[in-house]
């Protein structure tokens, strides 16, 4: 009983705000001790979101609230379609403390916050649209969402095409959804141009660049390599799990994993810019943990739990300390 009482907890609301604790006081450690992060702005407007805020305690908090939004928000999508099969808090808890594990990008506000909060609003949006040839008002908001922040960042750009793949894969494809996605795309840049924010001569693609041209590799390399073993290695376990659930519930599981693999292969292809996929990578893979959680019985899983948790806290440290 005592160890079922473990895994009852680590799966509970309760659990998931000891980690919102935890993680305020690791963000706010983060904070003290480690260098500011210098933000790439990779996009048409060159916003840097540390000018906005100066760089200071203020970064730290709103960082802070996005990353426990990125997790509340998911916790609500689960409990409206039900990607994992049990209410769970599990997945939430994973991701806020494997976002805290990085100094680098706990310290301060950054792309990879807005990032993954923007991905997760735009995942409602798609599952909302489920079998809906006619959803052609969701459909443009969510693509005048991505094409708008990719005026900010070239990481809503990339995303793009992901969510039309999206959109294909949730049956809700259809000739007038398409030409509602292309408005939504085209809209931001014809006001941005109308307007004057942006010229012609602004709009000119830099190519990435990834990490076989990198000349140094920051220590958050090691926490992404590690994090995607975690996940492929929980996908692997998970396989069978979601061959069993029915069509709708494996439809929307194959889109968050579209999500887990489109962060690697972005981390390795836009390696300068890899803090805007890291978060998101952190939330995916943190779900697939979640699941294997959830859709396991055996009473000694919270050891694995356990020693992932402990790396957590030594990533964190090691990262203080070097």
């Amino acid at each position: 009983m005592r160890e079922q009482g473990i895994n009852i907890f680590v799966q509970s609301r309760t659990f998931f705000v000891v980690c919102s604790f935890l993680v305020a006081i690791m963000c706010y450690i983060a904070w003290l001790e480690g260098d500011i992060l210098q933000e790439n702005a990779t996009g048409i407007l060159n916003i840097n979101l540390n000018n906005i805020t100066d760089s200071g305690l203020l970064s730290a908090g709103i960082n802070f609230v996005f990353i426990i939004l990125t997790a509340v928000i998911t916790i609500g999508i689960n409990k409206a379609y039900s990607f994992i099969r049990s209410l769970t808090f599990l997945f939430a808890s994973l991701f806020i403390l494997f976002v805290a594990a990085n100094p680098a990008l706990s310290q301060q506000w950054n792309e990879g916050s807005l990032v993954a909060v923007v991905a997760i609003v735009c995942m409602a949006l798609l599952f909302s649209v489920y079998e809906n040839r006619n959803a052609t008002k969701k459909i443009f908001i969510l693509f005048s969402i991505l094409s708008a922040l990719s005026l900010y960042n070239v990481a809503f750009c990339y995303l793009i095409p992901l969510f039309l793949l999206g959109v294909v894969q949730m049956r809700a494809f259809s000739l007038r959804g398409f030409i509602a996605m292309l408005f939504g795309a085209i809209t931001p840049y014809w006001i941005a141009l109308g307007s004057g924010i942006i010229s012609i001569s602004d709009l000119h693609y830099n190519a990435p660049v990834s990490i076989f041209q990198a000349s140094s590799y920051p220590m958050a390399v090691f926490g992404a390599l590690g994090v995607s073993l975690l996940g492929i290695v929980a996908l692997s376990a998970n396989a069978f799990t979601l061959l069993k659930y029915k069509l709708r519930t494996r439809v929307y599981n194959g889109f968050i994993l579209l999500l887990m693999f489109f962060s690697i292969i972005m981390i390795i292809l836009d390696f300068k810019n890899y803090n805007a996929y890291f978060p998101l990578l952190n939330l995916t893979v943190a779900i697939q943990i979640g699941q294997f959680y959830a859709s396991n019985s055996f009473l000694r899983r919270y050891i694995a739990l356990g020693l992932i948790i402990i790396a957590i806290f030594a990533f964190f440290i090691w990262q203080l300390l070097y």
